[in-house]
């Protein structure tokens, strides 16, 4: 088989479907499944410390399950925060201009560029 077979044949998957289902991962179920896995190799080596590491794993999947519901959530005081500094900035540099326009205009040149020469 040659590559041109190879690119016709992954022309014709839909990628869309694929990406789109592919990226949802559903916390539940994950959880459910990590619990039924831990069940059956309990079951199945109860000797083993493999039951440890799935009541690990359960564990770091529901405290995931919370962090990602926390995340998820509308930060208003973090955006606010974010708003006035910008805000500020814009403000600060706007000030700026203006009165280092206004110092030029004020000034003549050459007194302005010794005034810069001095500090």
């Amino acid at each position: 088989m040659n590559d041109d077979n190879i690119i016709k044949l992954n022309d014709d998957i839909d990628t869309s479907k694929l990406i789109s289902s592919t990226h949802k991962l559903d916390a539940n179920k994950i959880i459910s499944t990590i619990h039924l896995l831990s069940k059956r190799i309990n079951e199945r080596f109860p000797q083993s410390g493999l039951g440890n590491i799935c009541i690990e794993l359960h564990t770091i999947a529901q405290e995931s399950k919370i962090h990602c519901e926390w995340l998820k959530q509308p930060h208003i005081v973090l955006r606010t925060g974010v708003g006035i500094v910008i805000f500020g900035l814009i403000l600060i540099l706007l000030l700026g201009i203006f009165s280092s326009v206004y110092f030029v205009h004020e000034i003549e040149f050459a007194d302005f560029f010794k005034f810069w020469m001095l500090g």
